[in-house]
Parts: C-alpha cells; sequence; structure tokens
C-alpha cells in the first residue's frame, strides 16, 4: 500500500529532513483521502511541527497550502483561510519561486472554489509567470493547466477546454505520476465529450472521449494499491456508462456496456464508499428505464438507490437526477466530516467529472 510505503521513507534514520517533510505531506495526503479527514490532518501537523526548525518557509508553506484544501474539502472554510494565510507568511521568508508558484495556485484554488473564477484564472496566469524558469515547476504546471480546464469547462469555452487539456496530458506523460495520468486523461476524455455534444457529427470526438477515459480507469485498475484515491475507479467507470447511455444507439452491445461499466461503478463505489457513484448509477438505470415507458421498474430503481445509500450521503443525490441543474449546483461540495470525500465532482453542467483535488498532489 501507498501509505505503507511512504511511512517506511519516514523511519529511514539518515533521511534528510527536507525529504522526511516532504514524505509526511505526502503521507497526509493519501491518509486524508483513504483513512480519515482527522488522521490526514494530523500528520501534516506533523509534518509542520518537523519543520520549525528550518529557517526557509517554504516547507511549512507548502503544508499549510495542503491544509487549506484539506479543510475547504472538509466544509471548515475559516480554516481554509487561516491556513491560506499562514501559508502566506511561511512563503514571504522562502526564496523558493518554486513554493511562491504553488502559494500562488493554492490562492487560485480557493477563489475558484469561492466562485471567483475570473480572479482565480489571473491569479493562476500569476503562478504560471512565476514558475516559468524554475526546472522542477511541471508538476505544479500541470496542476494550474487542470485548474484552468475545469473553469473552461464550466463556461462552455472548449478552444480553451482543448489547450489546457492538451497541456495538462503533456505535463502529466513527461511527469509520469499514476494520479497526474488519471486525472489528465479524464479530463481530455471530457473535452472529446462536450466537443462531440456540440456537433454529433465528429464521430472520432466520440471515439476519442471513450479512449481517453477507458485508459484512465484501465490505469487506475492496474494499479490499485498505488492509487492515492482508489476511487478514481468508479468514477471513471461511471463516466463510461454515461457516455454509452447518452450518445450510443440503443443496441444489445451498448446496453452491455452500459451494465458492464455500471457494475464496475456500483461495486467499486461500495468498496470505496463514494456513495455518490452508486447514486449516481441508480439515477442513470431510472432514466433509462422511464425513457422506454417501462416505469415500474424505473420506480423500483429510485427506490433501491435511496434504501441503499446511507442517510448522511442522501444529500448528495440530487445533483447526480438529472442534468439540467444551473452551473452553480455542479459546483457543490462536501460539507459534513461524515461524507467521504468526492475527487471527482459530476459536472451538472456538462454531464461528465471534473477533478477536485489536484491541489493534493503536488510534489516539492
Amino acid at each position: 500500500m501507498l501509505a505503507d510505503s511512504l511511512r517506511n521513507i519516514i523511519a529511514r534514520p539518515q533521511l534528510p529532513l527536507e525529504k522526511r517533510i516532504d514524505a509526511m505531506d505526502r503521507l497526509g495526503q493519501v491518509v486524508f483521502f483513504n483513512s480519515g479527514w482527522k488522521e490526514g490532518l494530523g500528520i501534516l501537523r506533523g509534518s509542520l511541527a518537523m519543520a520549525a526548525p528550518m529557517k526557509d518557509g517554504q516547507y511549512r508553506a507548502h503544508t499549510y497550502g495542503m491544509m487549506a484544501a484539506s479543510y475547504f474539502i472538509m466544509g471548515d472554510e475559516n480554516a481554509a483561510y487561516q491556513c491560506m494565510d499562514s501559508a502566506n507568511y511561511y512563503i514571504a521568508r522562502s526564496h523558493s519561486n518554486l513554493m511562491k508558484g504553488y502559494v500562488q495556485y493554492m490562492k487560485a484554488w480557493l477563489q475558484i472554489r469561492a466562485h471567483k473564477e475570473t480572479e482565480g484564472i489571473h491569479t493562476l496566469q500569476q503562478a504560471l509567470d512565476i514558475l516559468e524558469n524554475e526546472p522542477d515547476a511541471l508538476r505544479y504546471k500541470q496542476a494550474i493547466y487542470s485548474e484552468l480546464a475545469g473553469i473552461y469547462l464550466r463556461w462552455y469555452d472548449l478552444v480553451n477546454v482543448e489547450k489546457y487539456t492538451r497541456l495538462s496530458l503533456a505535463a502529466a506523460n513527461k511527469l509520469g505520476s499514476l494520479d497526474k495520468l488519471i486525472s489528465a486523461n479524464q479530463e481530455r476524455g471530457s473535452y472529446f465529450t462536450n466537443l462531440y455534444r456540440s456537433n454529433n457529427s465528429r464521430q472520432e470526438a466520440l471515439d476519442s472521449a471513450l479512449f481517453y477515459i477507458r485508459y484512465a480507469l484501465n490505469i487506475a485498475r492496474a494499479n490499485r494499491q498505488r492509487l492515492v484515491n482508489p476511487s478514481d475507479i468508479p468514477f471513471a467507470a461511471a463516466g463510461l456508462a454515461n457516455i454509452f447511455a447518452e450518445n450510443m444507439p440503443p443496441t444489445q452491445a451498448n446496453k452491455d456496456s452500459i451494465d458492464y461499466y455500471n457494475n464496475i461503478a456500483l461495486e467499486e463505489g461500495r468498496m470505496t464508499k463514494q456513495y455518490v457513484v452508486e447514486a449516481g448509477v441508480y439515477n442513470t438505470l431510472a432514466n433509462m428505464a422511464h425513457n422506454r415507458g417501462d416505469y415500474n421498474e424505473a420506480t423500483i430503481t429510485r427506490r433501491l438507490n435511496i434504501t441503499t445509500t446511507p442517510l448522511q450521503h442522501q444529500c448528495r443525490i440530487p445533483f447526480m437526477i438529472n442534468t439540467t441543474f444551473p452551473s452553480r449546483t455542479s459546483d457543490w461540495q462536501p460539507r459534513t466530516n461524515r461524507e467521504k470525500i468526492l475527487p471527482w465532482r459530476f459536472s451538472t453542467t456538462n454531464n461528465t467529472w471534473i477533478s477536485t483535488r489536484s491541489c493534493l498532489t503536488g510534489r516539492r
């Protein structure tokens, strides 16, 4: 398991302090997404304590940036902005342009999730300027491209979506990071899905969408033990089932594909406690039954959705039922610490999955 590997690295007696801090940050991220919020934040606080003797503020700035995102995901915005203030404080006590770019990126990450997308774009461009001549900046540039792609996808600006998903994927391929490869391929697939939706005569766009999202699913399933977010698997599977259901003729082969990917999404969603995926699959099945006139099956499936989803997760269900809600709904974030983290969110505007957690995957 990835967490065990990181613990083994941290336990090495001769490991330089800066590398130990970096490993602690990474462990905090993995635990946060897989084991529990409190445990993950506890590890990040340990990282801060470990960095206390360091005169260079970049180490604590990085950890505070990760904590800002973590608290925001948890729904504690006050704590998130306090951590961001601390990140700014410590980065002012460093000469690291690499980490200055990261902190600027994190500022934009919070702006975007506060629905200040125009300000966020400006801040992201500033981050890119800071990182321009940094030799190790690609990991952060990739995350910035991903954020920009997400903004333009919500605005349905497909020209810029194409640009930034292409840049994001190229960077991910150079980095070879599993987590980044999965998200970048998923985003590129989302671009081609929407390109096809804008012009249904472009069959090659639909083929490309299937190619990229299938690749994301396949590499996630082949590397389960290395995943920071095991829920990458059910989200990719649900996205593929949705593409077949929305865009393919109702042949038996296509129905079999829908069932195949929905089954993966259901099984993996239960395994990783991503109940929003389970809810989404049942609603997809119910809508399909309704469209073919099988109202009894549609009713049964919707009831099954409610009875198989734990009560604390039912607040997510309305955001999956149909794809006609206003864009503000698509920006919904988890708000109680009883809920499992969504590393992907479903965009009701664009009927596709978008990454929410690239901020926590950067490395120094």
